[in-house]
């Protein structure tokens, strides 16, 4: 050392122990090379923060100074997403580089994880580029599989250093052909979802459009509507076109025991594809059919009270109301991915 400058050194760290705020660093082994301006990481610093393990390694200029320089690079894995919020279980993992200066650095990177749980959903081969700077997190060509379909995303997060939970979202998630797996129909339509308010409690709006069948057995006629979800709680609107068909509701736990209250109205509803695939004998029949129901799901029961009625087809002058009131079979959830 001289005139209170070092010159030259090497600095060795093994299991030190860094609280910040609440939360506990342990830097497991660290190595470092020191000259009058300059930090210089030789080998990689371990550092564990919970279950993630921190790979850094680089330079740390002006390290007395109030606010050094930043030039490293970065490797975590087993970044736990349940910190964020209860309901998202997995880990991710980031690579990438940290520059600036130590009280505004500048992160920028890849962040990619597979198996990422949300509620009772699964996500695969999720992916994104991360930048940071300021408290603000953006996700940039961000992309995922959720039930085996590409799902494009980007957004950023507001974070608050005090409570993780709280931090402000704002994110866009787009599918030009997303089809939800049920049981005996293959729903497919393009799908916006905005998501923002914060990682505890977010909202989201979905607007879906373009709604079909894969096996096109009924013809939807441009079918498109919204959805939105908050705290557990969620509210829809669709509809067609030409109005022939449309049904609205709001209902609760929409990941788990699903309740919800749905009203549902066709006004000439052509049936005629149905028919022609499901039915040899009346497949040459073009019936059209309005209805209005009440549909109650609780539990995974269904309770149905409501009318159907045919309009008189010219080839078979059948016509006629069907009045239909109790229990239908009980409602199969999206089938999951093994």
């Amino acid at each position: 050392m001289q005139n209170g400058k070092i010159k030259n050194g090497l600095l060795k760290l093994d299991s030190v122990q860094i609280e910040v705020g609440d939360e506990s660093l342990v830097i497991q082994k660290a190595e470092c090379r020191l000259d009058e301006n300059s930090l210089i990481l030789e080998k990689n610093m371990l550092v564990n923060w919970q279950d993630c393990i921190t790979k850094i390694s680089g330079t740390v200029t002006n390290y007395f100074e109030n606010n050094p320089g930043l030039n490293l690079k970065i490797i975590s894995k087993n970044i736990s997403l349940r910190k964020l919020n209860e309901k998202i279980s997995g880990n991710l993992s980031f690579e990438g580089n940290i520059k600036n200066s130590f009280k505004n650095p500048k992160i920028n990177g890849n962040l990619f994880g597979n198996k990422i749980g949300v509620s009772s959903e699964i996500i695969n081969s999720f992916s994104t580029q991360l930048e940071y700077q300021r408290s603000n997190l953006i996700f940039h060509s961000g992309k995922f599989l959720f039930e085996r379909q590409p799902v494009n995303f980007s957004g950023n997060i507001s974070l608050n250093s005090k409570i993780l939970a709280d931090s402000k979202i704002n994110f866009r998630f787009t599918s030009e052909e997303f089809q939800l797996r049920l049981k005996n129909a293959k729903p497919k339509g393009k799908i916006v979802i905005i998501a923002t308010g914060n990682l505890k409690k977010p909202v989201i709006e979905c607007n879906i459009s373009n709604i079909g069948l894969a096996s096109e057995i009924v013809d939807f006629n441009n079918l498109e509507g919204k959805l939105r979800y908050f705290d557990n709680k969620f509210m829809f609107d669709f509809h067609n076109i030409d109005n022939s068909l449309a049904f609205w509701g709001s209902g609760t736990d929409i990941f788990d025991l699903l309740k919800m209250d749905l009203k549902f109205q066709s006004k000439n509803l052509s049936m005629h594809k149905f028919f022609k695939k499901n039915s040899k004998w009346i497949k040459y029949i073009r019936p059209k059919i309005s209805s209005e129901f009440d549909i109650r799901v609780n539990s995974g029961k269904i309770f149905c009270d409501g009318m159907l009625e045919f309009q008189k087809d010219s080839k078979t002058q059948i016509s006629g109301k069907i009045f239909v009131k109790g229990d239908l079979p009980r409602f199969e959830s999206p089938q999951k991915n093994q």
